[in-house]
């Protein structure tokens, strides 16, 4: 994709308090992967995010400590 094409993506990871694994992985992360419809630009103040076109959510597979923490 040529830059004047991208769009904004966002990743946010919440950890659960939850009692059910699973609805999240083993340490209880799920994380929101989301697509907004504004086009990306260098400057954040100039990003729009109004407008959500899809959400994605996931679930950790295994503890994150032992996945990145190495």
């Amino acid at each position: 994709l040529k830059e004047a094409d991208w769009t904004i993506e966002r990743e946010y990871w919440l950890q659960l308090d939850r009692s059910d694994k699973r609805v999240s992985g083993e340490d209880g992360f799920v994380i929101l992967h989301v697509h907004y419809a504004g086009g990306w630009r260098a400057r954040r103040e100039e990003r729009d995010r109004s407008l959500i076109m899809q959400l994605n959510i996931r679930h950790t597979t295994r503890k994150v400590k032992l996945a990145y923490h190495r």
